[in-house]
């Protein structure tokens, strides 16, 4: 009885390290990609992986929220200057 519990331990203990080293290597991939989007962003270059563009447009400023996974990207375009943020998916986009 004794060997049939520790080996159930055991297959739950490695089934357990198997989902978080899935979940580390996805947040670190998609970190990755986002770090790379918001530099092409910047840069006017092509992005990838980018699910979702939103526009907003008011008399002062153009933001557009490009949505990708678990990040979003903000630019800010007024008169005179040009904004970039990177937030969680939860966040305000306006």
């Amino acid at each position: 009885m004794e060997n049939k519990e520790k080996k159930k331990f055991l297959i739950l203990k490695v089934i357990s390290y198997v989902l978080i080293y899935i979940v580390l290597i996805v947040l670190v991939i998609n970190t990755a990609l986002g770090y790379i989007n918001f530099n092409n962003i910047q840069n006017d270059k092509k992005t990838y992986f980018i699910s979702d563009t939103k526009t907003h447009e008011n008399d002062e400023e153009v933001i557009t929220s490009y949505h990708f996974g678990i990040y979003k990207i903000i630019c800010v375009k007024r008169q005179e200057s040009i904004t970039y943020n990177i937030k969680l998916w939860f966040n305000k986009d306006f």
